[in-house]
């Protein structure tokens, strides 16, 4: 519940979040995390997270002329290095 109380980010904790929940972007957070895939805790998943993020601050920014090509960029970038 701290990190709420200073930072606003939603609690993993399911005791701290109900104290949370009446934030209208926790509420929003949970609602989304109810239908969530966990992703795997491995070495692996290291090479994904610096080319997800690039793509995506593009894709959201505007930088990216092609978002399809971008992301399809991404994802092949990815798949080379896993």
């Amino acid at each position: 519940t701290e990190l709420f109380k200073v930072g606003h980010r939603p609690p993993a904790s399911k005791q701290a979040f109900e104290k949370a929940k009446t934030d209208k972007d926790v509420a929003a957070f949970g609602a989304v995390g109810q239908k969530a895939v966990p992703m795997p805790n491995i070495p692996a998943m290291g090479s994904v997270w610096a080319d997800w993020g690039v793509a995506q601050a593009e894709i959201i920014s505007g930088k990216a002329s092609n978002p399809k090509a971008t992301w399809d960029a991404m994802v092949k970038a990815i798949d080379d290095k896993i």
